[in-house]
């Protein structure tokens, strides 16, 4: 109990409150392109640019910090690198998560198709052509695939 002026005060509680008025810049974040294809196993360059004091994002591929290999995978650099096979659905988020403000985030769509193979015709003789002679000759497409 205390005494105050005379008087008898009971069950005084006393609270501090304290507080504390910080100013934060507001973080811009903005990436591009904004949208790319990209065939399956092939690279695209994403960059990001980031109006605060600290720089660095989080890149990441529908969610996923640096993705996985059924969706592509992305460096620290920005650099996405399409899955093996077209995923289903075909399209992917690459997104840039500001490390200054984790609710500011720029992102991308891809869409993944499939690579096309490259087809290269290389024979090994065919005699000179001579007018009135006909000939044949067997010819086997090989794949990159």
């Amino acid at each position: 109990m205390a005494w105050i002026i005379g008087a008898r005060i009971r069950n005084v509680t006393v609270r501090t409150l304290r507080m504390t008025h910080s100013t934060l810049s507001p973080v811009a974040i903005a990436i591009s392109p904004t949208s790319a294809s990209v065939q399956t196993s092939k690279t695209q360059q994403f960059n990001v640019s980031v109006d605060a004091a600290n720089t660095n994002v989080t890149w990441q591929v529908d969610g996923v910090n640096s993705g996985k290999a059924t969706h592509g995978t992305i460096s620290a650099a920005g650099l996405y690198t399409a899955p093996m096979k077209v995923p289903s659905p075909p399209r992917v988020t690459v997104s840039a998560v500001s490390q200054a403000d984790p609710n500011k985030i720029a992102s991308a769509i891809v869409t993944i198709t499939a690579a096309q193979p490259s087809l290269s015709i290389t024979t090994t003789s065919l005699p000179n052509g001579q007018v009135g002679l006909a000939y044949s000759a067997v010819l086997v497409a090989a794949s990159a695939l």
